[in-house]
């Protein structure tokens, strides 16, 4: 029962093994393939937020050229 101790339980099969190492490995392979996609997300993200950043400043600086022609306008 639950209270046997863990030797008591047998050694998996040499082909249970080898079906569980093979989808051990498939499993490795699906999680380095989704690190990739995280990381390359990560970098379009930060790429996107620089450019959002640089367009903002390029609106804030076109603002104040343009107040500063409306008012000389006056």
């Amino acid at each position: 029962g639950a209270a046997e101790p863990a030797a008591a339980w047998p050694l998996a099969p040499p082909r249970q093994k080898r079906e569980l190492a093979s989808a051990l490995s498939g499993l490795r392979a699906r999680l380095d393939e989704a690190n990739k996609n995280v990381e390359m997300l990560s970098n379009q993200l930060a790429a996107s937020r620089h450019d959002l950043s640089k367009a903002e400043n390029e609106v804030r600086e076109t603002r104040v050229r343009l107040g500063g022609a409306r008012e000389t306008e006056q």
